[in-house]
């Protein structure tokens, strides 16, 4: 009897004892893994931002220009505060040249 729970007990705290140990090793794997993703994540951020903005500023200017455009041509809203105005939405807007004409 004695010798029949050794033969199962041993192996069965083996097997306990190696699952806690894994799981362990498992959360420190996890913890260094997300400590690494947000030192990427940081690193991105830190290096795109200036991208981030250059891409705002270019987006004003050009809203600006077409703003300045559809003034100069006489479309409707230009400069009413009403939102941006596109020219091909413009009457003197050629879509076939690509091209403003003041005809």
């Amino acid at each position: 009897m004695v010798n029949e729970i050794l033969t199962i007990g041993i192996p069965a705290l083996a097997v306990l004892t190696g699952i806690l140990i894994n799981n362990s090793r498992l959360s420190d794997l996890r913890a260094y893994i997300d400590s690494r993703f947000k030192a990427e994540r940081r690193a991105n951020d830190a290096h795109f931002q200036p991208l981030l903005s250059k891409v705002d500023d270019i987006d004003n200017r050009l809203t600006r220009l077409e703003d300045r455009c559809a003034a100069s041509i006489g479309c409707r809203g230009a400069g009413d505060g009403g939102g941006p105005v596109r020219l091909a939405s413009c009457s003197g807007f050629s879509e076939r040249n690509s091209f403003v004409t003041t005809s």
